[in-house]
């Protein structure tokens, strides 16, 4: 899952558009591990503005 979404992350996508179409409940689950996996190795930023809101991933931006 953390190959499949550096893959798909161009820029600003959000969550859902990382996961790809009717994703199931473990992909979902998996999904939350590899983003926290990809903040935690400080590759990705994070960010959800409301809550419930969206969740919005964009690659770390270079020092």
């Amino acid at each position: 899952m953390i190959e499949r979404f550096c893959s798909r992350l161009r820029g600003q996508r959000t969550f859902r558009q990382l996961l790809g179409e009717c994703p199931t409940r473990s992909e979902v689950a998996v999904g939350v591990l590899a983003l926290l996996t990809l903040a935690r190795r400080r590759e990705i930023e994070v960010e959800q503005p409301e809550r419930f809101g969206e969740i919005w991933v964009r690659p770390r931006s270079e020092p």
